[in-house]
């Protein structure tokens, strides 16, 4: 078998621009990073500011209307790259950027109705058409799934729950929910907002960053490699886990999966050529002897000769 090593190891994610460039970033359904309250993460990714009069956070009641808990932003703008946290406690709005924090605007909910639950919700943003711009549904494993906020943003566009015929082959599959779990939030990964689940992670609470840029650019690097989705991943539940690799320039790429020993259990690429692009591999959890591998950790290895990215992914079956 062949074996390597792992003198370091390199985890960058970033994000460029969707539709709508100002997006939901961060979400602390039980506080996070510092601040004990809940709080919602904002940035603008576009390259030109954006007043943000009118806009609001809120959530959707069964029918899909807005319900009444609803934060109106106040009447600023949110320049190309700034961040604003909105916090769910009392306190006192920045009138200008830096006002709190250094480097991000700080609002405030006043009122405790309005504490982000912590067992399920959809967080949408909504320009000052009451437009849906952005949305995250997350719950606990035990939560209720409530079609009908699904349906409401995946008309909106902002998720994607029922695959293709050309995704099914592909065995592309969308999850409409973040699970999360005590102790955790939950922040955008994706370099593209592909309005899926797969687009979040799970964040331990202290290391969470309200008010951080989350969605820098990588700088020289010709690709790069997000955690694996879903993760851990249950066979069971899921047919596949999809690993996203992102290319910024023609690149030849290895992709291959090992085991914790650094035993080589499945070539994905064995080496081609890259253009620019996203792209997306899928892995059912089979050896290269189309036999089932065990409960475990396994690392994804993405190479092109001089830098190695990895990875590490659990499997339980």
């Amino acid at each position: 078998m062949n074996k390597f090593f792992f003198p370091f190891l390199v985890i960058l994610l970033f994000s460029i621009p969707t539709s709508s460039a100002i997006l939901i970033t961060e979400v602390a359904p039980t506080g996070g990073g510092g601040f004990v309250e809940d709080w919602v993460e904002l940035q603008n990714t576009g390259a030109l500011g954006q007043d943000l009069t009118g806009w609001a956070i809120g959530d959707l009641d069964p029918d899909g209307i807005p319900e009444t808990r609803r934060y109106v932003i106040p009447a600023i703008t949110l320049a190309a790259g700034q961040r604003l946290v909105v916090h769910y406690k009392t306190g006192l709005d920045d009138t200008v950027i830096n006002d709190n924090n250094p480097g991000y605007w700080d609002l405030f909910v006043n009122g405790a109705e309005d504490d982000l639950p912590s067992t399920y919700e959809t967080v949408v943003l909504f320009n000052d058409s009451n437009t849906i711009v952005d949305a995250i549904i997350y719950q606990v494993a035990d939560s209720t799934y409530y079609d009908s906020d699904v349906n409401t943003i995946e008309a909106a566009g902002e998720w994607i729950r029922e695959p293709t015929e050309e995704q099914i082959e592909e065995n592309i599959y969308f999850d409409p929910f973040v699970r999360i779990s005590n102790g955790y939030g939950i922040k955008r990964i994706s370099t593209e907002d592909s309005n899926t689940s797969a687009d979040w992670a799970l964040v331990k609470k202290a290391e969470m960053t309200p008010g951080s840029d989350n969605l820098s650019i990588i700088i020289g690097d010709t690709f790069d490699v997000q955690q694996n989705y879903p993760n851990p991943f249950i066979p069971g539940e899921y047919p596949v886990t999809k690993i996203k690799v992102n290319v910024t320039e023609l690149v030849k790429l290895k992709i291959k999966i090992y085991d914790i020993t650094g035993a080589l259990i499945k070539v994905i690429v064995e080496e081609d050529d890259f253009e620019p692009g996203q792209y997306i591999f899928s892995w059912d959890g089979m050896n290269d002897k189309g036999k089932e591998v065990q409960s475990g950790t396994f690392l994804i290895m993405v190479t092109d000769g001089s830098k190695t990215k990895i990875k590490k992914m659990t499997i339980l079956r």
